[in-house]
Formats: C-alpha cells, structure tokens, sequence
C-alpha cells in the first residue's frame, strides 16, 4: 500500500479480479500493458466546492480545472520513486466504480456511481497499478435503494431489474452532452445541464448533507454556469465546440419523454447492462 495525497479513501483489489467487468477495448489495453499488473490502489477524491446559488448547467465535478489532471498528479506523485508503481490517468484501463466497490473505497449507489462518507457521490476516483501482490481490503456498506435517483432522470435512462442496474446511455444527459455524434439534443430539454448531469445525484439522499472538498485544486475558479455569451475558460474538462452546441439546444429543447418514447426506450434495456 502507498500514500495518496488528497485521497480520502484507499482500497485494494485484485486486477485479476476486474478483468470480467472490463470493456473490450479496457481488456486490449491491460493485456498490452508492457508490465504484469496483480494489484490496484484505488483512491476517492471528494469535488464537491460551493457555487453561486441557481444551480448552473455544468456538471459539479467539471466546474473546476480538469478533475483528471489533477487527480493523475497527485497519483504521479504517490508513485514516484516506488518501484513497480504506476499512475494511470482516468484508472485506464481499469473499471473504476467495480474496483472501488470491491476494494472498500466507498459503496456503490443505485445511479452507478460511488458514495463515500462524508462526501457522497461527489468524489471522481483513481487508481496506481501495482506489479506485486497487496493484501486486499475489503468492501464495506450499502446504498439504501430508495430509487430516488431513478425517479429523478427526466428521460428515463435508468431502470433497475431485479438488483441489475441497466443505463440506455442513448438516453443519458450526460452521456449526449459529451458526445460528438449531435444525436437526441432534444432530450437536453429534461435538464438545465450542458455539460454532465447532476440529478440523479442531487436526488440521492446519501448526498443530502455531503462535506465540501478540501482539496484547494477544486476549490478555486469555479465556474458552476455558462450563457451563450460567457467566455468558455481553459484547461477545463469540457469541449468548448460541444458546450456551445449544447447551449443552443439547450435553450430551444423541450422534453420529449412521452409514453411511446419510453416503451421503446424500456426495449433497450437488456441489451445495455452498466
């Protein structure tokens, strides 16, 4: 086990472990890794700052500079000098979420994302690869499944069946602000957000009385809301092509969620397990 400056929450898994919930193109990167990698460190960093009152139309965890970039510092910096330690930038090619559950860095909520006390589910995580084997730690509590996070989804992209939580990513928020493709911007109507989505996490009741961040990097220029006339500031996790494009139907969009669109929406379901 290592140090991870800024992190509130460490834990550690077997990679062997995660190779089932890894995604083809995460399973061609982690067997072309040039080292054998047998244990991840996975760390949670809370990014929850406080912003002007009105909600803003960008997600929470991109209102400061780039959330990846500073994370991969700070896992750098812990890896420095240890051999057999390696930072990788956005957990690639690691799945994070399944990692952190299994490791004990928090517990996984109902919307897919992970809750870790005091903070909620406003903490992005990341991961250093180990080339020996650490004792693993074990995982720890539970999400109430009230379903308040699915009741909150305006487009009805999350449906649960039985314990299986199923995302019609065609139909997510978040998913269609960051993609380039410019399909279902209609659908950007059901939500003030233009760039991620917050809903579903501010429903979730493990989020109601979430600890601010300390960490000064998350802290600092928060920009929580952006017009059609603001300038779009540098070093930021957003596209500033994208962001305007999501502002112009953003601010044209109704929602068009109506019983036919969500029959066929419902259709989708098994074949997009998360």
């Amino acid at each position: 086990m290592i140090d991870i400056p800024r992190a509130v929450s460490t834990g550690v898994v077997s990679v062997e472990r995660l190779v089932p919930f890894m995604t083809e193109k995460m399973r061609a990167r982690y067997t072309s890794l040039p080292f054998k990698a047998k244990s991840a460190v996975i760390a949670a960093f809370p990014y929850l700052s406080a912003a002007p009152s009105g909600g803003g139309n960008i997600a929470r965890y991109a209102r400061a500079a780039d959330y990846q970039e500073t994370i991969f510092r700070f896992l750098s910096g812990a890896a420095e000098g240890k051999d057999g330690f390696h930072a990788v930038k956005n957990g690639w090619p690691l799945p994070l979420v399944p990692a952190a559950g299994m490791s004990g860095v928090g517990f996984t909520g109902r919307h897919g994302l992970q809750i870790v006390a005091p903070y909620g589910s406003y903490v992005a995580l990341g991961a250093v690869i180990c080339e020996t084997e650490l004792e693993e730690t074990a995982p720890s509590g539970g999400c109430l499944g009230c379903g308040a996070c699915e009741s909150a989804c305006p487009t009805g992209a999350m449906r649960f069946d039985g314990s299986r939580r199923v995302l019609n990513r065609e139909r997510c928020i978040s998913s269609i602000t960051q993609s380039k493709d410019g399909a279902r911007l209609e659908l950007l109507g059901g939500s003030r957000y233009i760039w991620g989505c917050d809903l579903c996490q501010e429903a979730c009741p493990h989020n109601a009385d979430a600890e601010q961040t300390g960490i000064p990097e998350f802290r600092r220029d928060i920009i929580a809301d952006i017009d059609a006339g603001a300038a779009v500031p540098p070093g930021r996790h957003y596209s500033e092509g994208l962001l305007r494009r999501n502002l112009r139907y953003s601010a044209a969009a109704t929602s068009s969620a109506d019983a036919t669109t969500i029959a066929s929406v419902s259709q989708t379901f098994d074949i997009t397990p998360v």
